[in-house]
């Protein structure tokens, strides 16, 4: 998911992943008002370091990446 408070260049951002990767990406794009509409439909929660801190989101990434073990 790429969110941002700016407006994001979709093509500036798939060159970019280009770059670093030579996968093939697949991505959905949708509007702000789809979005919100989906939203109304559906139970969500904002993602927050209050609600979900991102260092339990990262733990295994970091613990893979410098070879950490328990």
């Amino acid at each position: 998911m790429v969110a941002g408070s700016q407006k994001i260049d979709l093509n500036d951002f798939v060159n970019q992943i280009k770059k670093i990767s030579n996968q093939v990406m697949i991505s959905n794009v949708i509007s702000q008002d789809q979005l919100q509409q989906y939203l109304k439909k559906r139970y969500s929660v904002i993602l927050t370091d209050d609600y979900v801190p991102v260092d339990n989101l990262t733990t295994l990434l970091f613990e893979e990446l410098y070879g950490y073990q328990r």
